[in-house]
């Protein structure tokens, strides 16, 4: 009777199921040549409802659902993404696919109008490059934003109707064909030598997909626009476009006021500073402090003032004048000659102050850490300066209040607007302005949904991060550190139920192990078929703490009692990730023991003479990033897996009813027993 009750139970429960949502399977279909990996954790990131649109190079916005639709017909995408050197590029749009189903959301309203449905924990980027989970953002949080208008032919632009992306580290637009046609270098698609000229091959000037662009010499390309003149030229559709930007009154009344109100302020807070002597002395020392930090700068102006010099000191009155300065001075002040001499004398009598200085300074200041601490001196200046100016923009519409409002701060990371401009936009104020208007987006509100719906999202190579067409950049779900086309990934939500004494209907009653049976494909039970197994690699991966040991037990628990032939058949494994990387500025290391970490400091110390040897303990998977995981975990020529088998099933039996059952002294004394054995993670 009680068979007949499983049999009916597992019918109802498992037959006909569709894949569980929180699966992201594998390619690959021969079971074989397939592996799934068990992880802990709540599927692998945030994810968005399946309407939002995502930013196309191609001049299109998709959404997730569309995407899955057009690369199930084999098409491909490319978005906008932030790179690692902090410029804004293309990359490709991978495994676009639904990640949970009835999944909790909430709505978040930008300061443009723009509403984003996604996860309580998916990650937005931020101006800083840094993450944060959407239920942690706040309305003064600085959002890494997508700005993109067509070009017109004004300034430097000398072509009209071509897509540009506002690129943050430049601080002014790019072309969108110049970044796909970088793309394509960097992925050898073609070569430079091809030709000068960047082409689209479909004449669509919007289309900035890196497949729509190739390399063409001066001749070839000008040969084949004489052919394809109709298709680029005089269209009714360029025409409109040019026309609808030349149209756009907000984007010209926004320069027009911070170009006016800057020129009207500059002007008139020049004239008040230039009347005060502290403030040309701090001028004079501030450019003298550019002038000698400033390789390029010092250049140009050495070779400008040597000519100016040569010309100057060719007029014999000019040097008459200047020696007749020179000896008046020091005859009405003599003290200024006596002391100088004095303080000079003494300093550079004192050997060993000279000695100690001079190894000091060489040890300090190297070129690498010059450029270091000016790179992370002018980022907090740039950024803590650009946040109060689009602050001052938002609240008062023009920059009148900056001078006072930084005054007010006291901070001294705070610029001047004459600095930033001289600084940062090599004293173009139009750039200036551009940067001004399109440093961030903001966050006016969160609502959290009371519905749930179905959530989606994609993968994002090396970056991991994709523009929505909101205008936001955010990160992608962490499921990168596999291969795709034959790894797949199966996310625990936490702890799952003890089934050492379950019955079968608690257990299918379990959504998690529901969801895993599903994946497996083999039935449970009685009805297991180990022909029907979707995998030959069943790994469990989880994190090497007590909680991550504690849901590896479990897992196993539930193979043994309730799946054998997985284990029987050798299907069952346990992945065994580093537990230490240690590294210097060269060389990266990860070692499983403490004991190959001390070995492996004492060797780098050997190799690498005075080279500073850092140790990171990883506590969990989640502190590798995406390319450590798969060279450490998941790539089967370096990964360490260790196969689950049984050699002695009584004892296997007797393990599991004494740790896993309800009886608890048995437990106690067997824990007692070997108390000093244990492995502690303190």
């Amino acid at each position: 009777a009680r068979a007949a009750k499983d049999a009916v139970i597992r019918k109802g429960a498992l037959e006909g199921a569709t894949l569980p949502g929180k699966l992201a399977d594998c390619q690959e279909t021969d079971p074989a040549h397939s592996e799934i990996f068990i992880v802990e954790g709540d599927s692998a990131g945030g994810c968005f409802s399946g309407d939002t649109k995502i930013a196309l190079v191609d001049g299109r916005n998709l959404s997730f659902l569309e995407i899955i639709e057009e690369q199930a017909q084999g098409k491909h995408h490319f978005c906008y993404t932030m790179q690692k050197n902090g410029h804004v590029g293309v990359a490709p749009i991978l495994n676009p696919r639904k990640t949970k189903s009835h999944a909790k959301v909430l709505d978040m309203h930008l300061d443009h109008g723009e509403v984003i449905t996604c996860t309580p924990d998916h990650k937005f980027r931020l101006v800083s490059g840094e993450y944060k989970e959407a239920k942690d953002l706040t309305t003064t949080d600085n959002l890494a934003p997508l700005y993109r208008k067509l070009s017109t032919r004004t300034g430097r632009s000398t072509i009209e109707g071509y897509e540009m992306v506002f690129d943050p580290k430049n601080k002014d637009w790019q072309y969108t064909h110049v970044l796909s046609d970088l793309y394509n270098l960097q992925h050898n698609i073609y070569q430079a030598s091809q030709g000068v000229h960047r082409h689209h091959i479909d004449f669509h000037k919007q289309n900035n997909s890196p497949t729509n662009i190739t390399r063409l010499s001066k001749s070839d390309h000008l040969s084949l626009h004489q052919i394809h003149a109709s298709k680029t030229l005089h269209t009714k559709e360029t025409i409109e476009k040019c026309n609808t930007i030349k149209r756009s009154v907000v984007y010209r009344k926004s320069i027009s006021v911070v170009m006016r109100s800057l020129g009207e302020m500059l002007r008139e807070r020049a004239k008040k500073q230039w009347e005060n002597p502290k403030y040309k002395l701090f001028m004079k020392r501030a450019f003298l402090n550019h002038y000698y930090t400033d390789s390029d700068y010092l250049f140009e102006t050495k070779q400008r003032l040597n000519e100016a010099q040569r010309q100057y000191w060719s007029n014999l009155e000019n040097r008459a004048l200047q020696s007749k300065k020179t000896v008046t001075f020091f005859a009405q002040h003599p003290e200024y000659k006596k002391r100088a001499a004095e303080v000079a004398q003494k300093q550079w009598e004192d050997k060993n102050l000279l000695g100690w200085r001079s190894q000091k300074t060489r040890q300090q200041w190297t070129i690498e850490f010059r450029a270091k601490r000016k790179e992370a001196y002018n980022k907090t200046y740039y950024q803590n300066s650009m946040k109060l100016m689009k602050y001052i923009l938002e609240q008062k519409g023009s920059l009148g209040d900056y001078e006072n409002a930084r005054t007010t701060k006291r901070n001294n990371t705070i610029l001047s607007i004459d600095t930033l401009i001289s600084r940062f936009f090599d004293r173009d104020e139009h750039k200036f302005a551009e940067a001004a208007l399109h440093y961030n987006h903001k966050i006016t509100k969160i609502v959290p949904r009371l519905d749930h719906v179905d959530v989606y999202d994609i993968e994002i190579p090396e970056t991991h991060n994709f523009a929505l067409a909101s205008g936001v950049f955010v990160h992608n779900s962490a499921k990168q550190g596999r291969n795709r086309r034959y790894q797949a990934i199966f996310p625990l939500r936490g702890k799952i139920l003890n089934t050492e004494r379950a019955r079968l209907d608690k257990i299918i009653d379990f959504e998690e192990l529901k969801n895993l049976v599903i994946a497996l494909g083999t039935g449970i039970g009685d009805t297991f078929d180990a022909k029907r197994i979707r995998y030959h690699r069943i790994v469990l991966m989880n994190d090497a703490d007590v909680d991550g040991e504690h849901i590896t037990t479990l897992t196993l628990t539930f193979f043994f009692r309730h799946m054998p032939q997985v284990i029987e058949h050798g299907y069952l494994y346990i992945a065994l990730p580093p537990l230490f990387k240690v590294w210097t500025k060269k060389t990266a290391h990860y070692v499983f023991t403490e004991e190959e970490r001390d070995l492996r400091i004492v060797d780098l110390k050997k190799d690498e003479k005075n080279a500073v040897v850092n140790v990171q303990r990883y506590k969990g998977l989640g502190e590798m990033n995406p390319e450590q995981l798969w060279e450490t975990t998941m790539n089967p020529e370096t990964r360490m897996l260790k196969q689950v088998t049984i050699e002695d099933i009584e004892k296997a039996d007797v393990v599991f009813t004494t740790l896993m059952g309800d009886d608890v002294p048995p437990r106690k004394r067997f824990i007692q027993s070997r108390a000093k054995l244990a492995n502690l993670d303190i």
